[in-house]
């Protein structure tokens, strides 16, 4: 999976890489999307991490649900 990561939050957009990332696995109540088109803000860039925070998805696999005992 690929993903657009913040390697230098002072750098602005050239801060930006495009990262190989392992494809997560849905645990209890998790979603996995697949995104299309992702946003964001320049407040994003200020932290590392990936930013990102609107997003056009595509719901790829559910998670079970909580069992119940």
């Amino acid at each position: 999976m690929k993903a657009i990561t913040v390697h230098d939050r002072d750098a602005g957009i050239d801060g930006l890489e495009l990262t190989d990332m392992p494809y997560p696995n849905a645990a209890e109540n998790d979603v996995i999307v697949q995104v299309h088109a992702a946003g964001f803000t320049p407040g994003e860039l200020n932290w590392p991490g990936t930013p990102g925070t609107k997003h056009a998805p595509t719901v790829r696999r559910l998670g079970e649900p909580p069992s119940r005992s």
